[in-house]
């Protein structure tokens, strides 16, 4: 029982460091391609951003895919669906 816990606990933080190191990772890497592409021709960074628009597309439509694939899991496991998380709030500017 205690191994279960542990390892449990132990996912939990593991998986918070791996979040962490792609954030970084995500930012840097950003860094990097525009002072490495700063000076070579214009059809990279063409390139780059329009594969970078095609990724956040394709991430959208997987995601969404995924959703619906565990809701039908769900339902045929009789559990009911996990609702989505609510949207990010967003800071109001005050006067």
């Amino acid at each position: 029982m205690t191994a279960i816990a542990q390892e449990k606990q132990s996912f939990k933080l593991r998986w918070a460091r791996i979040r962490s190191w792609m954030r970084f990772e995500g930012f840097f890497t950003h860094i990097i391609m525009i002072v490495v592409l700063y000076h070579m021709p214009a059809g990279l960074m063409v390139y780059w951003n329009a594969s970078n628009i095609w990724q956040i597309f394709q991430t959208i439509l997987t995601n969404r895919q995924m959703a619906r694939e565990e809701a039908k899991h769900a339902a045929l496991a009789g559990n009911p669906p996990v609702p989505p998380p609510p949207p990010p709030r967003t800071k109001s500017k005050r006067k």
